[in-house]
């Protein structure tokens, strides 16, 4: 592409990353209700979320990254529009949490906002920190510890 064609396209860098930011949230809610349609059960649904969200962080397309952590670079009304589509990512799985906590996955006093802004932390730190396990691994895991804690003593109720 000629510089002057992504100009006249982006007259600021700032749009074209929020460009760039838009495309990750359609790639990735995209990717999230595919992994979640047909699953019936709440866990399912979840942990299915989970995984398309590592998996489209992990894929190698860094228009994600670009959304987590070059936003704040922007300011004003570009910052709002990257605020807005953090929360139209962010809503997919508000709504999953609050419908684990409706099933009795998650107890009732939790604050689903912030926990939601934990466990996407958690997945997000793993961006930075590949670990030596699959995105569907992580997710069973993350789901785990969710639903019944890393306490010591689940470890020795299992044995």
């Amino acid at each position: 592409m000629l510089l002057g064609s992504l100009q006249y396209r982006y007259a600021r860098k700032e749009g074209l990353l929020i460009a760039v930011m838009e495309s990750a949230v359609e790639r990735t809610t995209d990717a999230i209700r595919q992994a979640i349609a047909g699953k019936h059960r709440v866990d399912d649904r979840l942990r299915a979320a989970m995984t398309a969200y590592l998996e489209t962080l992990w894929s190698g397309n860094d228009a994600l990254y670009v959304l987590l952590y070059d936003w704040r670079s922007l300011k004003g009304g570009d910052r709002e529009r990257a605020a807005l589509l953090h929360d139209r990512l962010f809503s997919l799985f508000d709504g999953l949490f609050y419908e684990a906590a409706g099933a009795g996955f998650i107890a009732a006093d939790i604050d689903i906002p912030t926990l939601r802004d934990l466990w996407l932390g958690a997945l997000n730190w793993t961006a930075d920190h590949p670990p030596n396990k699959t995105a569907e691994q992580i997710s069973d895991l993350l789901w785990t510890i969710l639903t019944e804690g890393a306490a010591q003593r689940r470890v020795e109720q299992d044995q």
